[in-house]
């Protein structure tokens, strides 16, 4: 029985094919990113502890996300749309076409991104005065120095993401969830190692070229090793990577054009990112002045928002990635029905986990980030302000994940056209309701509200998408989704109220220490999750079985 074929608000049970192995595969992957998502917790912790949150952290964490953002406007984006349903598309004519076409595109990619990565380390300084601006004299030194140590970075995030999308199309899905262990670990033993060479806190004016080369060659052989960790995988897959010529067959004409819209909607959200750099150097420079031992710049927006992403790479990211090789290959054979069940199924199963973690990063952001990040050198006022920036930009979680799905369907439907012009509008919004608030608000509010106009986006982005997607799949299930989506948030509200009021006590009691965060997390954590389940069971949120059943197997096993 199809979802469209159940009852009304009901969810297949596990041992149904459709749900069921979303169900299992989704967990796998989820054990997998669970365990890198915690070491990369610890790896931020560590890096956090080490820097602190000053004009250095700032210029790290800016110069270790432009590999991303350039990788992602030139090729990145342009992969991530096309790659699986062209791989899926090319093993259901036959297994040794579709290594023959993979063999091709890493062969394409490698060579593309060799030229790419050797332009941009020479461009370092324009880059920077691109994606941050508004940094001056030691820390824009300091930051072009970790630039040219962390963009060849880019050549190995490509060929990882060709090898990752291979492995997906054959339905092998838990090495890359879990080789991203062996970067964090990588890194985390740089930055102890680090610990160990300098004495004292660093800072933008007293770090050696020494110090600066130990953190920038470690962070980037976290990605290499990362990379060559996806090998043992593909063989064992029956995927040989060679290098082979005869790029005429890869239909790069259909790539380029999918490939265009792509690059505007990558190009989209690297305009927002780049809108916060920018406003992060700018504050950097007036708390400065106020000698302000709060950093309100970009390092607690960029810690934050790693905090803020473990729910949906846990949850929604496992389910998109079982789902999107099975939408392209409904897709490919027309089975538009499929291709909406799928959306319906995957939306409703992610939100059961996704909805309550919403609620308690809301409710329990101030105590999470004095727990991961109040470590060494970054402060307790510190690890407080980002807390308050977690709790923001949960607000904006469900929309998130909800608006990520909808982007693998247009995915699977080799459309990238439509995500594009309704992120130009989303994106656009977000943007400017930011530079409003960096105008007017006090700069230390400035980071928290550009946390809020993210999550604005994705509010505006989902309700676009599902609306052009409808006319598409005549339909996207649409008042099954609203609903159950309704009935979880219903569920969910008072625990978070519950364990709102426990923080406030256990804060009085204990104040900001380690034992008050963890207690207040603890006991808020059991409150939300606790109401969330006894009032689903009351509502009937079906979904609730179902992810619970499967786990319940699992751990029996």
């Amino acid at each position: 029985m199809t979802v469209q074929e159940s009852p009304e608000d009901e969810v297949a049970p596990p041992q149904d094919v459709g749900t069921g192995g979303l169900l299992r595969s989704s967990a796998v992957m989820a054990v997998g990113t669970l365990a890198s998502r915690l070491t990369g917790f610890l790896r931020v912790t560590v890096i956090a502890a080490v820097l602190g949150s000053t004009a250095l952290s700032n210029a790290y964490n800016t110069a270790n996300n432009a590999p991303n953002s350039v990788y992602e406007l030139f090729l990145g984006g342009v992969l991530s749309a096309v790659l699986v349903p062209l791989l899926v598309r090319a093993d259901k004519r036959s297994r040794a076409e579709g290594e023959l076409y993979g063999q091709r595109l890493l062969t394409l990619v490698l060579l593309v991104l060799v030229l790419l990565t050797v332009l941009v380390v020479a461009g370092a300084p324009l880059i920077l005065d691109v994606i941050a601006g508004g940094m001056v004299e030691e820390q824009r030194a300091v930051a072009i120095a970790f630039l040219r140590y962390f963009l060849p970075q880019i050549l190995f995030l490509g060929v990882g993401a060709v090898l990752i999308a291979i492995l997906q199309a054959r339905r092998r899905f838990a090495a890359p969830m879990w080789v991203p262990v062996l970067n964090n670990l990588t890194v985390i033993a740089t930055g102890l190692l680090f610990v160990y060479v300098v004495d004292g806190q660093p800072t933008a004016e007293t770090i050696t070229p020494g110090e600066t080369m130990l953190l920038g060659i470690g962070t980037t052989a976290g990605i290499v090793v990362q990379t060559f960790a996806l090998v043992p995988s593909l063989l064992r897959a029956g995927f040989r990577p060679r290098l082979r010529v005869g790029f005429g067959s890869l239909g790069l004409g259909m790539i380029g054009r999918v490939g265009m819209w792509t690059i505007v909607y990558v190009a989209t959200n690297l305009a927002q990112l780049f809108v916060v750099t920018n406003i992060g150097g700018a504050i950097d420079s007036r708390v400065e002045e106020v000698h302000s031992a709060v950093n309100y710049g970009y390092t607690p927006y960029l810690n934050a928002f790693t905090v803020f992403s473990l729910p949906h790479a846990i949850v929604a990211v496992s389910v998109i990635t079982a789902l999107l090789p099975r939408m392209s290959g409904h897709a490919a054979d027309g089975r538009f029905g499929l291709v909406r069940d799928d959306l319906s199924v995957g939306i409703r199963l992610a939100a059961v986990l996704i909805v309550p973690s919403a609620v308690a990063l809301i409710v329990l952001g101030r105590p999470i980030g004095l727990i991961i990040f109040r470590h060494g050198y970054y402060t307790a006022p510190n690890a407080t302000y980002t807390g308050l920036v977690i709790a923001a930009f949960a607000v904006g979680l469900v929309p998130f994940s909800v608006f990520q799905l909808l982007l693998r369907v247009c995915f699977a439907l080799q459309d990238t056209k439509t995500p594009a012009l309704v992120n130009l509008v989303g994106t656009g919004v977000a943007v400017l309701v930011g530079i409003v608030c960096y105008l007017v608000l006090p700069y230390r509010a400035v980071m928290v509200a550009l946390a809020l106009t993210y999550g604005l986006n994705y509010v505006v982005n989902a309700v676009l998408t599902a609306v052009l997607l409808r006319r598409r799949l005549g339909g996207v299930d649409g008042r099954r989704i609203v609903g159950s989506l309704v009935r979880m948030i219903v569920a969910a509200v008072p625990g978070g109220v519950l364990g709102w009021l426990e923080t406030i006590g256990v804060r009085g009691a204990l104040g900001d220490s380690f034992a008050g965060a963890l207690v207040s997390v603890l006991a808020g954590g059991v409150l939300v999750l606790g109401v969330f389940v006894a009032l689903g069971r009351l509502l009937r949120v079906r979904e609730m079985g179902a992810v619970m059943a499967t786990f319940r197997g699992r751990l029996g096993r």
